[in-house]
């Protein structure tokens, strides 16, 4: 599971769907650290990456590599989104981190991997990429981009209205 810990002001969202890269999300906000990623692999199949800021945890990116399984159905959260645009914050934890007295890096490569139940519903002109099967019951909102968060505070989802894969 991912953890969201918040979110930050953004001034815009990209979204991109061609044949080769099924979907790329990229928020626009400062980059404050250095680019660190999130491997996610579906337990059925798929892999998506998450692009995050190391000096905020701040999510800059989302990619499609390999297509989940696919199902069509009816994609929407029926819950309003959190006021403005936002970019979701995760937490920095998942990562090694090496200390010193004079600053802080990345350990290592900088990618985490992790496993999830990942799945594409696609339906009404939008996409829904699940990371959880626990429902969604808050969202962080940019643009046409919603990403969808558990009771716990963890990664459900990411909506894209607008788009099909």
């Amino acid at each position: 599971m991912i953890p969201v810990v918040g979110a930050v002001d953004c001034q815009g969202v990209a979204v991109e769907v061609d044949p080769w890269i099924p979907l790329t999300v990229r928020w626009s906000v400062p980059l404050v650290g250095t680019v660190i990623y999130l491997r996610i692999s579906g337990d059925g199949g798929g892999e998506v990456e998450i692009k995050v800021d190391s000096g905020v945890g701040c999510i800059l990116g989302l990619v499609v590599i390999d297509l989940p399984p696919v199902r069509e159905d009816d994609v929407s959260f029926g819950i309003p989104a959190q006021g403005g645009c936002r970019a979701p914050l995760v937490d920095l934890g998942m990562w090694e981190w090496k200390r010193t007295p004079d600053y802080t890096e990345i350990a290592g490569s900088g990618v985490v991997f992790r496993q999830a139940p990942l799945r594409l519903d696609q339906g009404d002109g939008n996409v829904l990429l699940r990371f959880a099967d626990e429902p969604t019951v808050d969202s962080i909102g940019c643009g046409s981009v919603r990403v969808g968060l558990t009771a716990g505070g963890f990664l459900a989802s990411v909506l894209v209205e607008g788009a099909t894969v």
